[in-house]
């Protein structure tokens, strides 16, 4: 059978290409006086961008689908300072494209602002990629409206952004036509070059991870509308309306706020609160709120959460945790608040504070559901014909004030918290980098084209590569910029100390996938960056060889076909290791996305697809030291098996070595796994295995299905017992597997059997849901 790759299909598809760039909107005749109607020239800009932009699919690996999807490389549009007004909506892409990747950046001072207020600011018709960062918006109906399409991989990254008048939504990014009434996209019509939108209605999933960070949302009738499979919003700020009307967060799928600060004004006439939280058209629900502020001014507080969420076939949760709300004297009385006739699975307050000090109740209930509709109407809906514990509760160590009770049969699932000396010995720090400004850590720019870089687009470039290398070496610390488009690799090029290698928009390094070797060597440097960048083949894109006091990160890059694994970073042998390494807002189609004994390490606001080939074997290695895992949306693959149930076979590939015993991570260290996805495509893999005795494991605040016919059916598999195992807040729709009091735990015994019980180990379990598709 051919195998077809992505280097394949590179030489083929982008021969003579034009390479992508950076498009200036005054170049295009925007003029950012605030002023002038800069529509038609922002909209010209846009359709540059998109006709330059080069589309690849996904290869297959020996004739098994290798993901969704697809990617390439693609320019950057660019807004110098100034105020741009707009009178309509602005749309990318153009007419007849088929682009689908755009990175827009805004210097500091530069304003989008929308003149008509019933028009969106943006308008992305079936993106795949987007990044957005530096720019103020303001004004418009909708000021970034997302419509994928399903597209799988879907990764839209909004950083250093200001959103201020929004009438309705900040940012939408939604399935369309869940319930009747819903607002959905729109179908675009061209007429002379102008977009012409029209509301129409279709449903499809969201299969997205949405990441908003160090943003400002003012005077936003809603911060956001989502259904994405994974949103995250972390380090933000937001500011309501003067009268803010019903909901500030409008939420379906899964939601994640992370160190987010609020303040609300509103009279209680518009009932204003926080958080809509409802199912999707697949009766998923997932809230995890972390180290949050939510401070309103007025007599009377807000709830932080409504919901109409059910259980699901994929446990429905809300976390609230190490979080201050004032929820007194609203109008429900408590912090969160369940319509009639609805629970989720997993209801967790912990550590949650109440500033007021006046009564207020944890958990409040349109109508309470006695133990026996528990019973009878919830532990069996769908798929689930056995009765399981598929309910867990908990208040816990919050402020006084907050009353703990839970009403009618809730009482019955109540589980105690994680003892807090526990918690303390097994969390993982965030890994804290010496440097946070790129521009101001790595000052020199050198251009990488003036050495040659991208004027053959299918030849070698190995020379012109390490000639700009070279020139920052001498200027370090020093930024090298790629262009933005296919940059064939035939041997190693090493990189040196002090560099950061960038691209405006995205490039893809790409070398002959028979040439098994790195693409790019660091050995022995103590900072680089790798930002903006595309890796494709290789055994291994970047392999990091540490003194044992190195700094790297990766931000914002893509990794396919790498035979080995994406990231390798190792430190000295027999040394003391202090070396730190942050891979985030990556996606990875590779055989293993990291493998790595440094000694702090991060992996986090990431897509992750496993090779379809990857057999016995983990999609990442703790090898030594910490790592956290947080905020990843994986989705495996698994062909051997049905891709809608992984406990039946296709026919296929039943003669290959593929799937078997496959799990996310190997852990020979320290492992904490929070708020992230670990899908359930072919029902899934298991999130880690453990294999040193002096190692600990930390899940919590996410959601884990592992119930494929060719692996082990288990949360975590211990071929060395832990010093510590922690499940917390824990949903998953996987085949259970009975092991003791709790599912979902193996391990290997001292004859050398194995035994599905957690006897021996020592493990805390709070609010570990179990379900049997």
């Amino acid at each position: 059978m051919v195998k077809i790759t992505i280097a394949a299909l590179l030489t083929v598809c982008l021969a003579g290409a034009v390479w992508a760039a950076r498009f200036d909107v005054r170049d295009f005749g925007a003029r950012g006086d605030g002023v002038a109607d800069d529509t038609a020239a922002i909209q010209k800009t846009l359709n540059a961008a998109a006709g330059d932009e080069t589309f690849v699919m996904v290869g297959r690996m020996d004739g098994a689908w290798h993901g969704w999807g697809g990617d390439g490389c693609f320019g950057e549009v660019y807004f110098p300072a100034g105020t741009y007004r707009i009178s309509r909506t602005l749309v990318y892409p153009s007419e007849n494209s088929r682009a689908r990747k755009l990175a827009l950046t805004g210097a500091e001072g530069a304003a989008i602002i929308q003149s008509d207020p019933g028009a969106d600011i943006f308008f992305f018709n079936v993106i795949m990629r987007l990044r957005l960062s530096g720019l103020l918006l303001d004004g418009g109906r909708i000021q970034l409206n997302c419509w994928t399409d399903n597209v799988d991989m879907t990764t839209i990254f909004i950083d250093r952004c200001r959103f201020e008048g929004a009438l309705q939504d900040a940012v939408c990014c939604r399935v369309p036509a869940e319930t009747a009434g819903k607002p959905a996209p729109y179908r675009v019509r061209w007429r002379e070059g102008v977009p012409v939108l029209l509301p129409w209605q279709e449903e499809f999933y969201n299969s997205t991870l949405l990441e908003i960070s160090h943003c400002e949302f003012n005077d936003c009738g809603k911060v956001m509308n989502t259904s994405c499979d994974l949103t995250v919003v972390r380090d933000s700020t937001i500011r309501t309306p003067e009268h803010q009307t019903g909901p500030v967060f409008n939420v379906k799928n899964h939601l994640y706020l992370y160190r987010v600060s609020a303040e609300g004004s509103g009279r209680p006439a518009g009932h204003p609160y926080w958080i809509d939280l409802s199912v999707t058209c697949e009766n998923k629900a997932l809230l995890f709120v972390d180290q949050c502020e939510f401070a309103n001014t007025g007599d009377a507080g807000w709830c932080l959460v409504r919901s109409t969420v059910t259980p699901g076939y994929i446990p429905s949760a809300i976390r609230i945790a190490d979080t201050t709300v004032r929820s007194a004297g609203s109008p429900e009385a408590a912090i969160v608040y369940l319509a009639e006739g609805t629970t989720p699975n997993i209801l967790s307050l912990r550590r949650v504070v109440d500033p007021t000090g006046e009564p207020v109740r944890a958990v409040a209930y349109g109508r309470e559901l006695s133990e026996r509709e528990f019973g009878e109407k919830l532990c069996h809906y769908k798929h689930f014909n056995r009765p399981r514990i598929n309910f867990g509760f908990g208040v816990s160590d919050c402020s006084a004030n907050i009353s703990p009770e839970l009403a009618g049969g809730a009482a019955a699932f109540r589980q105690e918290p994680i003892p807090a000396g526990v918690l303390s010995a097994v969390t993982v720090p965030e890994v804290e980098l010496s440097f946070s400004d790129l521009d101001e850590a790595f000052p020199a720019m050198i251009d990488a084209e003036a050495f040659g870089v991208g004027k053959e687009s299918v030849t070698d470039q190995c020379s012109a590569v390490e000639a700009a290398l070279a020139e920052a070496a001498r200027r370090a610390p020093a930024t090298v910029i790629f262009p933005a488009g296919t940059i064939r690799l035939t041997r190693t090029v090493s990189v040196p100390d002090q560099v950061r290698l960038t691209c405006r928009g995205s490039n893809l390094f790409t070398m002959d996938p028979d040439c098994r070797q790195p693409l790019f060597r660091a050995a022995g440097n103590r900072v680089n960056v790798w930002e903006n960048l595309g890796f494709v083949n290789g055994s291994v894109a970047v392999a990091v060889e540490s003194p044992g006091d190195g700094e790297y990160l990766f931000d914002h890059c893509t990794f396919y076909d790498q035979t080995d694994c994406a990231v390798r970073g190792m430190g000295p042998d027999g040394a003391k290791d202090d070396s730190r390494l942050k891979l985030t807002r990556s996606r990875f189609i590779t055989m293993r996305a990291l493998e790595s004994n440094l000694a702090h390490k991060e992996f986090s606001a990431s897509w992750l697809y496993s090779d379809a080939r990857l057999n016995d074997s983990a999609f990442a290695g703790n090898l030594g030291g910490e790592l956290l895992a947080r905020h990843l949306l994986a989705v495996p693959i698994l062909p051997r098996t049905e891709l809608n149930d992984g406990r039946v076979s296709t026919g296929k590939f039943e003669d290959r070595p593929w799937g078997n015993n496959v799990r996310w991570f190997d852990n020979y260290g320290k492992f904490e796994s929070s708020g992230s996805r670990y899908g359930g495509e072919f029902c899934g893999m298991s999130p880690v295995y453990n294999f040193s005795a002096s190692g600990s494991i930390y899940i919590t605040e996410g959601f884990s299905y592992h119930g494929n016919r060719n692996i082990r059916q288990v949360i975590v598999h211990c071929e060395a017992v832990p010093r510590l195992l922690v499940l917390e807040d824990l949903s998953c729709g996987a085949e259970a597997r009975d092991a003791g009091h709790i599912a979902g735990i193996s391990q290997r015994l001292p004859d050398g059997s194995e035994a599905e019980s957690a006897a021996g180990i020592p493990l805390y379990v709070s609010n570990l849901l179990m379900h049997e598709p």
